[in-house]
């Protein structure tokens, strides 16, 4: 059984998880009002992504005795000025669910709860392959641009690195 103590940071996850879905989802609409459907992909996958971390979070809260929930979510935010804000608020969600399963990862360790230790660690690793793959987005955006006539392109991209992961 998990301390209250180490109970209650799984819920905050929980809660951060479900932010980042629900989020992501505002995400894909704003890029679905700009005919953007390859980037909204991209978006809607990332929801799904975050929303099973939730549940897996959840699950495992539950099956060690404690009580998982989450609570009102927030307002996300829901405008930006291009693709290249929208990343990069991308990055900071990203960064903020990294920097909070690494101090909950290292609560467990503190108080010597190593079951929950060792299943978060798959958590660490998928937080750093996000922020990479939002990096490489970013330096793609840049590369390709986010004006106007370069919106095309940059959608085919994203609707090309959609198809493929789910390919694989």
């Amino acid at each position: 059984m998990l301390s209250p103590e180490i109970q209650q940071k799984f819920n905050d996850q929980i809660q951060r998880e479900a932010f980042a879905s629900h989020s992501y989802l505002y995400m894909a609409s704003w890029c679905e009002s700009r005919n953007l459907p390859g980037i909204a992909g991209y978006f809607y996958d990332a929801s799904e992504d975050e929303r099973e971390h939730m549940l897996s979070l959840y699950k495992y809260l539950n099956t060690q005795g404690g009580f998982a929930e989450v609570k009102a979510l927030g307002e996300p935010r829901k405008e930006f000025k291009n693709v290249m804000e929208l990343l990069e608020h991308t990055l900071h969600l990203e960064q903020t669910v990294t920097k909070a399963i690494n101090e909950l990862v290292h609560d467990c360790d503190k108080a010597k709860e190593y079951a929950p230790f060792h299943f978060l660690k798959e958590f660490v690793l998928e937080q750093e392959q996000s922020e990479n793959s939002v990096l490489d987005l970013i330096a793609s955006v840049k590369r390709i641009g986010v004006e106007e006539r370069n919106l095309y392109y940059l959608d085919k991209h994203f609707m090309k690195m959609v198809a493929a992961k789910k390919q694989g």
